[in-house]
């Protein structure tokens, strides 16, 4: 582009010329045609006009309108290829919680990875223990199979939003989930809000569970239900958020559902999983956050 206005001025030169000598010039191969005087006076202010164009631009000014010049930090492209288009990076967690109302919107007040071997502030029902295995590529995780664990918030805190991310190491299906409002109880009989992934169906749940572990029907509990094709050795990432009457289900970070109801208050939240009759089945839990949203 720095040739065009030494161009410009060279074209002017030369018509200013033709206008000052009426043509009919004759330089070795080239040969200019008579002007006649008419044409002379229009070629002289055109001829002008060309020169002080072509000054104009060599010294680096923008056309007259045309703007500001064009960004210098747009990479050049190869000539009649696409552009570069810039690289797709997957969102990071930071990133991705400032559009997630529970992130956004309360303190974080619980969190566990289990990197010391430890899980602390946990009871442990049905299985003896709580197990912690270190994986091939290090990280450690929660290992269960049929179990409930349950996590006694600060008191008062009522209304909170628990997430873990969740995957089925082993086994033909189940389910495993996390709850909110866990009443007290016997093991196994203790009425919460359920938000758990059915391995074996596909099916992603949000609904309320009385004593008998039943699921109570709408209109007096909970009901989210989404088809989705889990696989194992998946990790998702399952959270679950109760604030005020409306309980609301999360996967991927993303919103499924959710649904109203009143009746449990509590501040224990819990993980859980079971076989559904399956046979043998490992599931593993990592990066446990719970957040207030009082």
């Amino acid at each position: 582009m720095t040739q065009v206005p030494t161009v410009i001025v060279a074209l002017g030169g030369l018509l200013f010329l033709m206008a000052l000598l009426g043509g009919g010039i004759t330089l070795k191969e080239i040969s200019l045609p008579t002007i006649s005087p008419g044409l002379r006076i229009i070629l002289i202010p055109i001829s002008l006009v060309m020169m002080a164009l072509g000054i104009w631009l060599s010294l680096g000014s923008p056309l007259p309108g045309g703007g500001q010049p064009a960004s210098q930090g747009v990479a050049p492209t190869m000539a009649g290829a696409a552009p570069i288009q810039p690289a797709q990076v997957e969102p990071t967690r930071t990133s991705a919680a400032a559009s997630i109302p529970y992130q956004s919107s309360g303190p974080l007040i619980y969190e566990e990875d289990f990197e010391d071997g430890f899980a602390v502030g946990w009871d442990t029902q049905w299985e003896p223990e709580m197990v912690i295995l270190e994986l091939g590529d290090g990280n450690h995780v929660l290992r269960t199979e049929n179990s409930q664990q349950i996590l006694t918030l600060p008191d008062g805190v009522l209304d909170y939003a628990i997430e873990a991310r969740i995957m089925l190491h082993t086994g033909s299906g189940g389910a495993a989930g996390l709850g909110v409002r866990w009443m007290g109880g016997e093991p196994g009989q203790q009425p919460w809000y359920s938000a758990y992934i059915d391995f074996a169906g596909g099916w992603l749940n949000l609904v309320e569970n009385d004593t008998t572990a039943d699921e109570v029907q709408p209109p007096a509990g909970l009901s989210v239900h989404s088809q989705v094709p889990f696989r194992q050795g998946t990790w998702y990432t399952l959270a679950i958020e109760a604030r005020g009457s409306v309980i609301s289900l999360y996967l991927n970070r993303e919103l499924v559902g959710y649904d109203e109801d009143d009746t449990l208050r509590s501040n224990r939240a819990g993980l859980s999983s079971w076989d559904g009759g399956l046979g043998p089945h490992e599931f593993y839990f990592d990066d446990i956050r719970v957040w207030s949203l009082q």
